[in-house]
């Protein structure tokens, strides 16, 4: 048993002196220069929409958005506050895509609204939630 004991000190310790001269730093041999090719092809790293996974590509509009148009002043603009749901800030933005008249609003149609939805991603989903399309309508009957 001692002898066991004994041999088996004997082969931790030749083991661990084998690894500690092997990781000592010293190089035995110098490993062989790889040349860098004169004359390499140019990569193109720009990602190609086929090679994204699903999930990652962008989904197409349904229908492209209004882009704003020139108004002369501001008596051709309505009060877009007066819907429920719109305040200053959502005016604005409103405003920025093209939307000034209770009548655009009146007029949107389901694309319509999931591409502005798009557009006001903070506000996704108020447009139905806050029924802008009735109170337009309604605002311009008045």
């Amino acid at each position: 048993m001692i002898v066991a004991a004994v041999f088996l000190g004997l082969a931790i310790a030749y083991w661990y002196l084998r690894r500690l001269d092997d990781n000592s730093g010293r190089v035995r041999k110098a490993p062989k220069a790889v040349p860098f090719p004169a004359k390499h092809p140019p990569v193109d790293m720009t990602p190609k929409l086929a090679d994204l996974p699903q999930h990652r590509r962008a989904p197409a509009p349904a229908v492209k958005a209004q882009q704003p148009q020139p108004l002369g002043k501001n008596r051709d603009r309505d009060d877009l506050k007066r819907i429920a749901g719109i305040g200053p800030k959502l005016e604005r933005l409103l405003n920025d895509n093209g939307i000034f008249k209770f009548g655009q609003i009146a007029e949107w149609q389901d694309a319509d609204v999931r591409v502005m939805d798009e557009l006001l991603p903070a506000f996704r989903g108020r447009i139905r939630r806050e029924d802008w399309v009735g109170q337009a309508r309604r605002l311009t009957d008045d």
